[in-house]
Order: C-alpha cells, then sequence, then structure tokens
C-alpha cells in the first residue's frame, strides 16, 4: 500500500470514529437510560474496533516501508558488487607489454621512396614515438634472419610463419644463437613498404607486436616475388 492509499482510509476510519462518539454514542446514552445498555456497548466497541485497525494498518504501513527500503539497499549493493565481477588485480601485469588506451596515430607516406629495410624501420619507430615508445633499433642479426625467412618464403612458394626450411621463428633464433626473453614474427605480402605496414597496422595482433612496450630491437627482411609485389617480414625481440 502506498502513502497516499494510506492516509485515505486513515482518514475514513476517522471520520466512523468521530461519528460513532458524536452521533451513534448519545442514542446509546439516551438508550442506556432506558435501560438499553447493549446498544450503547456496541458503539463504543464500534470505536474501539476502528482505532485498533488504524493501529495496525499504521504498524503495517511502517513496516513495509522499511523492507522496501531495504530491498533498495540490497538492490543498490548488488549492483555496485557486480561493477566489480571479473576484474583482478593482476589484469594490468598480464598486459603491461602493450599500452590498454594506445592512440594509434597514422603514419603518411613519403613521395618517392625506396622500398628499403630502412623505410620500414622509419615507419614503425615513427608510429611508436607517436604513441609514446621508444625506438627500435635494427640489428644486422635479426635483419640477416628475417631476409632468410623472406627469401624461403620467396623460393618455396609458401606464406606461413613455419617454415619447411627453418623451422618456427622460434628455431631459427635459437639455431642461430640469438638470445631473447620475448620474440615476434610479422608476415606481410603487399605492393609497397608502406602499404605492407599499414596491413600490419590494420591487425590486431600485429599491431601489438610493433607496439609492445617490451621490444628493443628489430630485423627487416624484404625480397620481390610473387603476385603482390613484395613479401616483408618483421622479427622483433626484447633482449
Amino acid at each position: 500500500m502506498n502513502n497516499s492509499n494510506y492516509k485515505i482510509i486513515s482518514i475514513i476510519l476517522i471520520i466512523v470514529f468521530l461519528m460513532n462518539f458524536i452521533i451513534i454514542s448519545p442514542i446509546g446514552t439516551m438508550n442506556a437510560r432506558a435501560g438499553l445498555w447493549g446498544d450503547y456497548g456496541d458503539s463504543v466497541i464500534t470505536g474501539v474496533k476502528g482505532l485498533l485497525i488504524l493501529f495496525i494498518m499504521n504498524l503495517i504501513y511502517r513496516n513495509t516501508g522499511e523492507d522496501e527500503g531495504a530491498d533498495e539497499d540490497l538492490i543498490t549493493s548488488t549492483i555496485e558488487s557486480g561493477l566489480g565481477l571479473g576484474q583482478d588485480e593482476n589484469v594490468e601485469d598480464e598486459k603491461e607489454d602493450f599500452p590498454q588506451e594506445v592512440e594509434i596515430i597514422p603514419v603518411e607516406e613519403e613521395e618517392n621512396k625506396i622500398q628499403s629495410e630502412e623505410q620500414m624501420l622509419n615507419l614503425v619507430n615513427e608510429v611508436r614515438s607517436n604513441n609514446g615508445l621508444s625506438e627500435l633499433k635494427m640489428t644486422a642479426e635479426l635483419s640477416q634472419l628475417a631476409q632468410l625467412k623472406a627469401e624461403d618464403m620467396a623460393q618455396n612458394d609458401y606464406f606461413s610463419h613455419q617454415s619447411p626450411t627453418y623451422g618456427s621463428p622460434f628455431d631459427l633464433l635459437d639455431d642461430r644463437g640469438i638470445k631473447y626473453s620475448l620474440a615476434s614474427e610479422n608476415i606481410v605480402r603487399a605492393e609497397t613498404v608502406y602499404e605492407g605496414f599499414q596491413e600490419l597496422m590494420g591487425s590486431e595482433e600485429h599491431r601489438e607486436n610493433i607496439l609492445n612496450l617490451r621490444y628493443n630491437k628489430m630485423g627487416i627482411g624484404i625480397v620481390e616475388g610473387g603476385p603482390f609485389g613484395l613479401i616483408i617480414v618483421q622479427k622483433l625481440i626484447a633482449g
């Protein structure tokens, strides 16, 4: 029962109670003088019943209001607790290698630029710098391995991280004695170096490799061949 309904019923009961004593009670008193005490007693009892009903309704209304308030508190508490579901203090530690809210600021292609490893390195370091990350250093060792992988794909007509000649990217690093704590390989086929870079940045997995906080070294291999023009390989390590 809401507050307005409760007030209306309370007013009706009060009116009935007052009528009981203003109209019915005097009549009962007259009857009492005539020796008819039973009618007078009925009128008094009616008034008392009205008061009892009013009192009981008041108790019910207060208890109901308290329960509704308690339910609202419970619902609010449940919603607030639910906001934290699935959160873990270690989540940020697990993803510390990649910026959580990195702003991908694209770089523009320069006209008449030579299709070279240096161009790819400049594009990668520019986008890393634009997003507050340190630049990668290109090493001769990693570039040699990247070039071997690019040539192997061109000669054996395949496009995969798993090489029939050298095995996985990690096998190739281990066989050549490259020390690393973290490593990855990006491969792409495109008509130009800039187009290949844009395709890599358009892929979430490859973009995460390029913008990984831990990587500090890179090797790049580029060969011409196949219907796409260029085969480009990036070797990235933390070491």
